[in-house]
C-alpha cells in the first residue's frame, strides 16, 4: 500500500503570520539586501504586537536572513555567490533525496491536492500576484516533498529553503521563469501521475536554477558596474 500522505497546514498562530509577512517581503524584495527594518514601522504596518515582531525579527535573524548590525539594529543579509552555490547544493542533495523516496505513481489524493494548488498558482502567475505566486509555489513543494514519508527530511528541506529566501526576487519578477517553472510543475505532475521517476528528478534539478542564477547574475552586473565606477573616478 502506497504512503502519498498529505501533510495540512494547522491555522497559523499571530508569530507565524508575522514570520511568514516578513519572510514574504524579504522573497519578494519589498526589503533588499542591507536594507534595515525597523522595528516600529513593522508593528505599524503589519498590525501586530510589539513583542511577536520582535520575536519574529530574532527568529530571521536566527535563521540568516537578517543580521544585526551594531548601532543599526536588523538589517537583511547580504548572501555571498560562495553562499549561494553552497545553499542550492544541499537545496538539490535534499530535494532530490525527497523525490527518489516518493511513492510512484503518486496516489490519486496527493496528485488532486497537487492540482488544486496548481490551479491557484496559474491563477497567481496570470494576475501577477507575486506574493500569492510566492505562497502557492511554496505550498506546492510543502505538498510533494511531504509526501516522502520522512519529515525529517522535509524539515530539512524547508529550513535550506528558508536560507534562499533573500535571493529569490529576481527569478519571481520575471515573467519569462515564472512561465517555465509554471509549467514545470505541470510537467511534474504528470511524471508523478505515470510513476516516471527520472524525469520527476531531471525536472527538481531545472527547478532550483532560475532563482539560483538570476541572484548570481544579478551579483555580477552590479560587480562589474562597481569595478567600471572605481575606473572611472580614478581617472
Amino acid at each position: 500500500m502506497q504512503n502519498n500522505k498529505v501533510i495540512r497546514s494547522e491555522p497559523e498562530s499571530d508569530f507565524e503570520a508575522a514570520y511568514r509577512a516578513v519572510e514574504d517581503d524579504i522573497s519578494l524584495g519589498v526589503y533588499l539586501p542591507m536594507q534595515r527594518l525597523v522595528e516600529d514601522d513593522l508593528v505599524k504596518r503589519l498590525g501586530f504586537k510589539r513583542h511577536i515582531v520582535r520575536q519574529v525579527l530574532n527568529e530571521l535573524c536566527r535563521n540568516g536572513l537578517l543580521e544585526h548590525v551594531r548601532n543599526k539594529g536588523m538589517s537583511v543579509r547580504l548572501v555571498s555567490p560562495e553562499e549561494v552555490e553552497l545553499i542550492y547544493e544541499m537545496r538539490e542533495l535534499l530535494e532530490i533525496r525527497a523525490v527518489e523516496r516518493l511513492p510512484l505513481p503518486a496516489a490519486p489524493i496527493l496528485i488532486e491536492t497537487l492540482v488544486s494548488l496548481q490551479h491557484e498558482h496559474d491563477d497567481a502567475v496570470r494576475r501577477e500576484d507575486l506574493r500569492r505566486v510566492h505562497r502557492s509555489n511554496r505550498a506546492f513543494h510543502q505538498t510533494l516533498f511531504g509526501a516522502c514519508g520522512n519529515p525529517y527530511l522535509v524539515a530539512a528541506i524547508e529550513r535550506a529553503g528558508r536560507a534562499a529566501q533573500a535571493i529569490r526576487y529576481h527569478a519571481l519578477i520575471d515573467p519569462v521563469l515564472l512561465e517555465s517553472q509554471r509549467q514545470q510543475h505541470w510537467e511534474m505532475i504528470a511524471a508523478l501521475k505515470v510513476g516516471d521517476r527520472d524525469s520527476l528528478v531531471q525536472l527538481h534539478r531545472l527547478h532550483l536554477l532560475p532563482s539560483k542564477n538570476a541572484y548570481l547574475n544579478s551579483h555580477a552586473i552590479k560587480h562589474r558596474v562597481g569595478l567600471m565606477a572605481a575606473s572611472l573616478s580614478d581617472h
